[in-house]
């Protein structure tokens, strides 16, 4: 079981995101607890009256920090998402304004040939 906890804790903490740092206390918490457990089932000398309260203990531990470890990615994901609407918002804005400043170049030009033919036309006649 160590071996394998060994293992999967240094992948776990080369692959993972910044989340992975309230797995990990958790995981390690559990670990702990479950060898002072197992510990004080095995060796008699230790006078461990009820050793499986610290199991218990460390499930309550391991629960907490995983809990905390997946609202902190759900909030991750929530400011990914925000980040992303705002950055598609600012362009959509940016398109309209492009818009409406072509609107009125078009406006000022077609507002410049009118007063030139109106000035060439009272200058004519």
């Amino acid at each position: 079981m160590l071996s394998i906890f060994v293992i999967t804790f240094y992948h776990a903490i080369q692959h993972s995101a910044k989340h992975k740092n309230f797995f990990l206390v958790g995981v390690c918490a559990f670990v702990f607890f479950a060898l002072v457990s197992f510990t004080g089932s095995q060796i008699s000398s230790l006078r461990m009256e009820n050793p499986i309260i610290y199991f218990f203990i460390g499930i309550i531990i391991e629960t907490l920090f995983f809990s905390l470890g997946l609202a902190y990615k759900v909030k991750l994901i929530n400011d990914d998402k925000n980040r992303i609407l705002m950055e598609v918002t600012k362009h959509r804005h940016r398109q309209q304004i492009s818009k409406l400043n072509g609107v009125l170049e078009g406006e000022e030009k077609e507002r410049k040939r009118i007063a030139e033919e109106l000035h060439d036309g009272v200058a004519g006649d």
